[in-house]
């Protein structure tokens, strides 16, 4: 790449800055920002409930069930078992399991009858644990409400990203699909690029806004090959493989579209970089017609590619 044509490119600043020198990838596999943070601590437990994973989110709740519910059962003990209808004094293990249970039946307002608080003591304490319990009921409910209508994009993206002739020349081009049932409509993708070029014998992180053949499709029912032809409107023009690893180039994904099923936005992002071109390739065909089911999309296949006997020009 001559740098008159860097010159020429309309750059942009990604939120990374120019003095990034990092040679790992700036946005992970599955979208995330390839950033750690130290030094302060913002840690909030709900979007610690809403961020993990649903083993992770189950895990916090029962967790939480079984901590409030042996807190409770300690002041019971502590009140003492004759306080309570019911229940007959055994062990300390004995004591605190009915104690236990007692606290769990509060808790949930179940109350099957068989135990019950004697004396204002224990009733204030088990009123405490009631409310206790209908507050924890609402927040919990609500996580999980939050958590089944967040809307997230199911995009299946290519393992690699290929660079194939195209138009007289060549061609960046990534594949993406759909793998709901859901219709997403008008979804734009936009790819930027982000290397490194020496300015005034220092290295400088560059960033630019490729120009893609199409970067919209009004609806998505099959896959779709984005391309960004690597002609002289691309500041990759002529530079061969060896040139973009020499570069550090890193392609960044970004889509954007509107989900039917979650009547909201959508996005979903992924990069790729040069470790993960296949040069001189192009994709195999993953749909086709089937006269019972009409089109087939076989998202096994997303990833399928061909070699192509062509040598690239450095």
């Amino acid at each position: 790449m001559t740098n008159e044509k860097m010159k020429d490119t309309a750059l942009e600043d990604l939120g990374f800055g120019s003095r990034m020198h990092s040679k790992r990838r700036f946005i992970n596999k599955d979208g995330s920002l390839n950033v750690e943070r130290t030094g302060y601590s913002n840690w909030t437990l709900y979007h610690q409930l809403t961020e993990s994973s649903w083993i992770g989110f189950f895990m916090h709740v029962v967790f939480y069930y079984v901590l409030v519910n042996s807190i409770f059962a300690m002041v019971y003990l502590l009140i003492g078992v004759e306080s309570f209808g019911g229940i007959k004094s055994g062990s300390l293990w004995e004591n605190f399991s009915q104690m236990f249970f007692f606290s769990v039946q509060t808790f949930t307002t179940v109350g099957y009858g068989a135990m019950s608080p004697v004396g204002m003591t224990a009733n204030w304490v088990a009123s405490l644990e009631a409310l206790v319990g209908l507050l924890s009921a609402a927040v919990a409910t609500g996580l999980l409400f939050s958590r089944f209508t967040r809307p997230k994009a199911q995009i299946l993206y290519s393992k690699h990203a290929i660079i194939a002739p195209f138009e007289n020349g060549n061609a960046f081009m990534i594949r993406i699909a759909n793998t709901r049932d859901n219709k997403i409509m008008n979804l734009e993708a936009k790819i930027s690029a982000t290397w490194y070029e020496e300015v005034d014998g220092s290295m400088i992180r560059k960033y630019a806004s490729l120009k893609l053949e199409r970067d919209r499709v009004f609806l998505f029912p099959l896959s779709w090959t984005i391309v960004h032809p690597l002609n002289e409107e691309s500041p990759f023009y002529s530079s061969g493989e060896e040139n973009l690893r020499k570069m550090n180039v890193e392609f960044l994904v970004m889509l954007e579209g509107y989900d039917e099923s979650y009547n909201q936005m959508i996005y979903s992002n992924t990069s790729y970089t040069c470790e993960e071109i296949i040069w001189n390739a192009k994709f195999k065909m993953m749909f086709h017609s089937d006269e019972d089911k009409g089109t087939v999309l076989e998202l096994d296949k997303i990833n399928d590619v061909e070699l192509m006997d062509i040598k690239n020009d450095e």
